[in-house]
């Protein structure tokens, strides 16, 4: 029997099924085709591409949701809370969010938490409900076998003025692969500071482990990084993103901030394209590039002084 990567409950995955039948998305739409790039030259971290057109079709930027006066967000958020069968999670209220079907899922069971009244998203500079709301979405994980990631504004988030939290399935896409990549493939050892946060030393880029239990050591790093690098972002809080993988909890740093660029996903190894021809050409090398764009490199900081 071949290994099976996915924890999402089956109940969570049944009451999604049928959301995506309200919502008519096609079975096509969530089973892409994915293979993974590796470096002949420098074997080590390798990236998962993931060929799924429909992914594309969704909302990109705020400025063309504000053009239609028209938040894609707070309809979700209003159709799960007219709709039940839109509603993820029924059993309890939990915080301000509310839990529906991603529209647009890059992988089977692809989710949104959404704040049921618009709020922004919290930065650096805003970050005092972050350690109860990152705690939850922990323990939520471990009932549910969601991954939560969660991009910033300036690195990922194509809709800052809703706060949301992504409730991915990448696990689901090892089944269909049927092995890991990216974050979740990768050796991970202590850093050099302190033995209870990790490092992926085939990872070119900063970056920091934290274990999922370490919400309050997450918080602190981010507060800290907002007193030394928060000038260099022109006082619009420090781009950074949020991934969950088996091993705990990825942490990386915008180099700039950026209204539209790649996230959380593909940080942790997830290279989502559009057309068949991509799928086929993309390279290792091509991977790093674009990592380049959005990241610091190890010898550029070295983000454990800010543990």
């Amino acid at each position: 029997m071949s290994e099976k990567f996915s924890t999402l409950r089956q109940k969570v995955l049944e009451r999604w099924h049928k959301a995506a039948e309200v919502e008519g998305i096609p079975k096509d739409a969530y089973k892409p085709n994915i293979r993974i790039v590796e470096s002949n030259a420098n074997p080590g971290y390798v990236f998962g591409i993931i060929h799924n057109e429909n992914r594309f079709n969704r909302p990109t930027s705020q400025e063309n949701i504000k053009e239609s006066s028209n938040c894609s967000l707070c309809n979700a958020s209003l159709s799960a809370k007219n709709n039940q069968l839109m509603n993820l999670i029924t059993e309890e209220k939990v915080l301000d969010y509310i839990f529906t079907i991603n529209k647009f899922p890059i992988i089977e069971g692809f989710s949104l938490a959404i704040t049921e009244k618009e709020r922004p998203m919290y930065t650096t500079q805003k970050i005092d409900n972050l350690e109860s709301e990152l705690n939850y979405f922990v323990n939520f994980s471990d009932k549910t076998g969601f991954e939560i990631f969660h991009n910033s504004p300036g690195f990922g988030a194509t809709i800052p003025a809703h706060e949301h939290w992504h409730l991915t399935t990448f696990r689901n896409g090892y089944d269909i692969l049927g092995k890991t990549y990216g974050f979740d493939a990768a050796e991970k050892i202590s850093c050099k500071k302190t033995k209870d946060i990790s490092v992926m030393p085939s990872f070119p880029f900063s970056h920091l482990v934290f274990h999922k239990e370490d919400v309050k050591g997450v918080v602190s790093f981010l507060s800290n990084v907002q007193k030394e690098l928060g000038d260099k972002y022109k006082n619009r809080g420090v781009p950074h993103t949020i991934s969950q993988g088996y091993d705990g909890i990825l942490i990386t740093i915008g180099k700039e901030y950026l209204q539209r660029c790649k996230g959380s996903g593909d940080v942790a190894g997830h290279i989502p394209v559009k057309s068949k021809e991509e799928f086929d050409k993309i390279t290792h090398e091509d991977c790093i590039k674009e990592m380049d764009k959005i990241l610091f490199r190890k010898e550029e900081i070295n983000l454990e002084k800010f543990i």
